[in-house]
């Protein structure tokens, strides 16, 4: 349960993040025998999703809530835990 709780927490700063961006290089045409600067076209791209606005806020609030549930879950099954003990010491001890 505390792993759970743990890896929750985790993701709240990762809802919140951007992706990552994008790098690369496109080649066309590059002959079999030749190099790559014989190349017809080489392309270099960057590329970045940018989020439309309050849409990161919203879905970090989404995992904190679900972070807050996982905790809340967590303390509930230790209250549990904690009843039964004394239910059943108390049940032992009774006179």
């Amino acid at each position: 349960m505390q792993k759970d709780v743990d890896a929750t927490k985790a993701k709240v700063p990762q809802a919140r993040s951007w992706d990552d961006p994008l790098i690369g290089v496109r080649l066309y045409q590059v002959p079999f025998n030749g190099g790559i600067g014989e190349a017809s076209d080489i392309d270099y791209i960057v590329a970045q999703k940018i989020p439309f606005p309050g849409k990161k806020k919203a879905a970090s609030e989404i995992v904190y809530h679900d972070y807050l549930h996982h905790l809340e879950t967590l303390n509930a099954s230790g209250r549990k835990l904690l009843r039964e003990v004394k239910q059943t010491y108390f049940s032992l001890f009774a006179i």
